[in-house]
């Protein structure tokens, strides 16, 4: 890899079956996979710069400063410790310190209720001085927050500067899409994460070392028993592709594991050496990259046998859902089998998609021209790569870069991210309801009672320029309408909006029954009424084919007919296209 030129194309999915040579691919492994955790470097890595201030010796400084500091640096570290250090020893701004504090809290699996109750005291704080004191009494487990601040090295990776790297690190964590298909995307993605973890695995070992050996020569290294659980920050044990993950020192204490990752049962430790070989040898790709779940309209579960990929893609899983290469469609998702997964949606152009559900984490990347309308993130709705969409959405975290000319409805506990190369973005405060939307917020823990739409933390990350977004005059502010019938007890907006979006709403209402008032007192008799009417309806149909809303109207009729063709086995809770 000494040019760009001599680089190995990405694999083609017309190869996937001859990836099984490869020993970090599932085809040739058999027994318990380890492979990346998939929500950390997606949603958990903040392309912030510059990451060398977080790199393996600085992460061995602040593990001793935070072990000085008594219980209040170990084994909980405090905000109030991490601070201090973050500030004078990184030059880390204050701000930038509670993002990755916060960050590391959505991650961590951590009591819900717990976390939102802290989001509701984080923006019920009257002044900066209570918030600093709340904030100040926060506290993460120290191991497994060093463990996710080495990672944010991941996204210190740049597609152009590393396209001569001679390790291979070529593509970054959210490269611009240069890849056929979605699979072919998703693959060269898992591809990096593999080679990352394997080529940096030492150094997460040696940062769970003791402090008095994290330099020691690797004979004579050993990791503690007890540092173990923090690398399930960053890697899954799955027994088998549907079976859910099992713990990574459950995993690696089994009989017939321990003689080759070096286990002691005297000393409690792992020798390094072997533990790292263990490591080596059993990370591999994600299964499901190779054995996709059943897309829209087959029922198959192996690989496909042709390279062409179906378009519009769309899986629905309980760990992963994907909805991909829409164009000029118009698509919807219940809450029925996605609940709490994970969901992709990726490369839509010209489509209207609306996933009414409680899920997990959603990435919204490389889309343009689109309505995507989101039921309730549980964790980080990462909005990247797009132009010219409009997202409305409830979530825990909300996080934008690369964007262009985008509009997005939020209502949020936490304030939203606003990364580099971000232009012309409007915020504004969430504008819809569906039935389910109450039902769906508390199974995700969103309060709707508090609502950070309004004070973004724009950062100055390593890109060419920093984010600059706007807020939606209120005048511009539009209730939104789902389109679909359902039972469920939400008949409004719960979400609290401010007095001036309230009153714009309120005067749009108005203005819309003064016309209604008007017509109503102009008497004029059935022909008159025949002819208005028809003369307004030519005009509406003129206004849906100017604006490029016919079509849905059309995919909404064509969705009504195949749910009623299916009524009689689908469940209460499925979405109904309204009429």
């Amino acid at each position: 890899h000494q040019h760009q030129h001599q680089q190995p194309p990405p694999p083609r999915l017309s190869q996937l079956q001859r990836l099984g040579s490869d020993p970090h691919l599932l085809a040739t492994r058999t027994g318990t996979l380890i492979v990346p955790r998939p929500d950390l470097l997606d949603c958990g890595v903040l392309e912030l710069a510059p990451a060398t201030r977080l790199d393996l010796q600085a992460l061995f400084k602040l593990i001793a400063y935070a072990k000085s500091k008594g219980d209040r640096g170990f084994p909980m570290l405090s905000f109030a410790v991490w601070a201090r250090w973050a500030g004078h020893t990184a030059q880390i701004a204050a701000d930038t310190a509670w993002l990755y504090f916060e960050t590391f809290e959505l991650l961590h699996k951590a009591d819900d209720a717990v976390r939102q109750r802290r989001a509701e005291e984080y923006s019920a704080a009257l002044n900066p001085a209570i918030l600093d004191r709340i904030r100040s009494e926060t506290t993460v487990p120290l191991q497994e927050f060093v463990v996710f601040l080495y990672m944010q090295q991941f996204g210190g990776v740049s597609l152009r500067a590393k396209a001569s790297d001679p390790e291979g690190e070529w593509l970054a964590p959210h490269a611009p899409p240069e890849h056929e298909t979605y699979a072919e995307l998703r693959l060269a993605k898992e591809t990096h994460r593999v080679n990352f973890l394997q080529r940096h695995m030492g150094d997460l070992l040696r940062v769970l070392a003791e402090p008095e050996i994290q330099n020691a020569d690797e004979a004579d290294l050993n990791i503690p028993l007890s540092a173990l659980p923090a690398l399930s920050l960053v890697l899954l044990c799955l027994p088998s592709p549907t079976e859910a993950p099992v713990p990574l020192q459950a995993f690696a204490l089994r009989q017939s594991e321990t003689a080759a990752n070096g286990f002691s049962k005297i000393t409690q430790t792992f020798a390094y050496p072997k533990l790292l070989a263990w490591l080596h040898s059993r990370l591999v790709h994600h299964p499901r990259l190779l054995i996709p779940a059943q897309t829209d309209g087959s029922s198959s579960s192996s690989i496909p046998p042709t390279p062409i990929e179906p378009k519009p893609l769309i899986v629905r899983d309980p760990q992963n859902t994907t909805v991909a290469r829409l164009h000029r469609k118009t698509a919807q998702m219940s809450a029925e089998g996605i609940e709490h997964s994970d969901v992709d949606v990726v490369r839509c152009t010209a489509s209207y998609i609306y996933i009414l559900a409680p899920v997990h984490n959603v990435v919204l990347e490389d889309c343009r021209n689109c309505i995507v309308v989101l039921g309730a993130v549980a964790g980080t709705l990462l909005f990247t790569r797009c132009k010219k969409v409009t997202l409305i959405a409830t979530c825990r975290r909300l996080v934008c870069s690369r964007l262009d000319d985008c509009t997005v409805h939020v209502c949020t506990p936490t304030r939203p991210v606003l990364l580099h190369s971000t232009s012309n973005l409007v915020l504004a405060p969430y504008n819809t309801h569906y039935p389910l939307l109450e039902d769906h917020m508390r199974a995700a823990e969103l309060p709707h009672a508090v609502n950070a739409w309004d004070n973004p933390l724009a950062t100055v990350p390593k890109g060419p320029q920093a984010a600059s977004f706007s807020l939606m005059p209120p005048d511009e502010f539009f209730a939104f309408t789902v389109p679909f019938q359902m039972p469920g007890s939400t008949t409004s907006n719960p979400c609290v909006l401010p007095e001036a979006y309230r009153a714009s709403l309120l005067k749009h209402d108005n203005a819309l029954q003064a016309i209604q008032q008007r017509l109503q007192s102009l008497g004029l008799d059935r022909a008159a009424e025949a002819e208005f009417s028809a003369a307004l309806h030519s005009r509406f149909l003129e206004w849906l084919s100017e604006h490029g809303h016919s079509r849905q109207l059309s995919d909404l009729q064509d969705l009504a007919q195949q749910y009623e063709q299916r009524n009689a086995g689908q469940s209460a809770g499925s979405p109904n296209p309204a009429k």
